[in-house]
């Protein structure tokens, strides 16, 4: 059923609640309350209700608890009880708009029949107001009925906001700040004077065109999914091998935009007309101008124990001809074992030893005056540098967004890697197919001064030099498994890391 015609038989139940309400028979009106007398009785049973504190109470045949019960608290107290979602002509539009949102929750990759959204409990209280004389004319009924409908809204609310989990229940290395807090309970207030509930449930998703197109994909899927149920409940024979393929198929893509759109209400909105967006699951980065993709090239990410993190930060300046300075990790893991295996590891690969304390490198320490046995690289008062040039580590370029994780984008000399489908080599930070490319870019987008000149001749000089950006640019490193490219094209990729399928199995999918 179309967004019309459902809102045209829900408006037609109103207008019959609202006729029952009221009473049509004369002598039954003796036995009525005045609607506004009935009105303020709802209020008295709401305070009632929440000077109980909201405990279990019964409506139709089925006990509901509220989920929300702090922001009810309040909400009703700034209100002092007065019904939010009825009138004197009975149950008002704004109920039946927020029906409407809970019913098409699942656009946005939510599920309308969670228990927490109230639905079944609301449309059993709205039955039992059309069909039982003596209910519709109990202020009890109707007050449960309010309070079921504004505890909906909040978890609605918070859901199509925060999101259904914490971030950080499921992805330890997430370092995005958090959303701003919203207040739920003045933001429905507001709804119900300018009367735009829907749209001020709509308003609480993410704003980002990414997000959008996921919300247009998942409409498109849960359309298939239909078709696919009709054909079978129609059909006499049994579904042939192909079929049960593609319900299946079409059930893992439903499941795989739901958990990218549960990450994307994580994200707190952002609104850069240009950054630079690391897809970990894609191996890629690429330049996003007005939200178009205007460069784009290969990249390798972390590896399995290794993760690169999920964060957001700003790129200041790049490095030429960067110095490597081995991490304590590497230094543990990779380092140490090749050392002790032959020394000379550290000469071949032009890795020079200081002291910590050592910050201007005055003074060159010998590998062999080190017990390379004994060395303990949480403990180790040495620092270990690599020498700028074709071994180094981080290539010929380096760009840096400070970040608590130390989390750069850089050249490689190990070029061959690109050729890999599945890009996951690295100890956490992201190597990039063409950095002189990219360098280029951001150089002539900042209208620095190196933008119109050939950056490589700055290479070939070999000497170390930063070249600071005039406006900083935002870098989002990011896990995505689906999205829409910028021809309309849906793009599904592995869920490298694990993250879809650990936060399926939190939520049940």
């Amino acid at each position: 059923m179309n967004k019309d015609k459902l809102l045209g038989s829900l408006l037609v139940f109103l207008m019959f609640l609202s006729s029952s309400y009221l009473g049509a028979d004369k002598s039954e009106m003796q036995n009525v309350n005045p609607p506004s007398i009935l009105l303020d009785s709802v209020g008295a049973e709401i305070c009632n209700s929440l000077d109980k504190g909201l405990a279990s109470f019964q409506i139709g045949l089925s006990i509901e608890k509220m989920a929300s019960r702090d922001e009810l608290f309040k909400f009703y107290k700034n209100r002092e009880c007065h019904p939010a979602w009825s009138d004197e002509n009975g149950v008002n539009v704004q109920a039946i708009s927020l029906i409407y949102a809970i019913n098409h929750s699942n656009e946005d990759g939510l599920n309308r029949d969670d228990p927490v959204y109230n639905l079944k409990n609301i449309l059993a209280g709205m039955e039992i107001i059309k069909s039982n004389s003596s209910a519709k004319r109990n202020p009890v009924v109707w007050a449960q009925l309010d309070i079921l409908l504004t505890d909906a809204y909040f978890m609605l609310g918070k859901h199509f906001y925060y999101g259904l989990l914490p971030r950080e229940t499921v992805i330890k290395k997430w370092f995005i700040p958090k959303k701003k807090p919203i207040n739920l309970g003045l933001r429905l207030e507001n709804a119900l004077r300018e009367k735009n509930i829907q749209a001020s449930l709509e308003q609480l998703s993410p704003s980002h065109p990414a997000y959008k197109a996921l919300k247009k994909l998942m409409i498109e899927y849960r359309k298939i999914e239909s078709e696919i149920g009709l054909k079978e409940i129609n059909s006499s024979t049994p579904s042939s091998d192909e079929a049960v393929k593609l319900k299946s198929e079409v059930e893992e893509k439903i499941s795989t935009i739901r958990l990218n759109m549960e990450r994307w209400r994580w994200m707190p909105d952002e609104n850069d007309s240009f950054y630079v967006l690391v897809n970990i699951p894609d191996f890629s980065l690429s330049a996003i101008k007005d939200d178009k993709t205007v460069l784009r090239m290969k990249a390798v990410v972390g590896k399995e124990k290794r993760h690169t993190p999920i964060l957001n930060a700003n790129m200041k300046y790049i490095v030429v001809n960067p110095y490597w300075n081995v991490p304590t990790t590497i230094l543990r893991e990779d380092i140490f074992p090749k050392v002790r295996k032959d020394i000379r590891y550290l000469k071949k690969e032009k890795i020079r030893i200081f002291k910590q304390n050592d910050s201007a490198n005055k003074r060159e320490i010998s590998p062999y005056s080190i017990n390379w046995k004994k060395a303990n690289a949480d403990s180790f008062s040495y620092r270990l540098r690599q020498d700028s040039g074709v071994k180094n580590a981080l290539g010929r370029l380096k760009f840096i967004f400070p970040n608590s994780s130390d989390i750069y984008i850089h050249d490689t000399p190990s070029k061959y890697l690109f050729d890999k489908e599945v890009r996951t080599f690295s100890s956490g930070c992201i190597r990039i197919q063409e950095p002189v490319e990219f360098a280029q870019y951001l150089l002539k987008n900042d209208n620095n001064v190196w933008g119109d000149k050939d950056i490589t001749a700055l290479i070939n000089n070999g000497s170390n030099k930063y070249i600071f950006l005039s406006k900083p640019v935002k870098v989002r490193i990011h896990y995505w498994t689906v999205w829409v490219d910028d021809d309309g094209v849906a793009n599904f990729r592995d869920d490298v890391y694990g993250y879809d399928r650990d936060l399926a199995k939190i939520l049940g999918w």
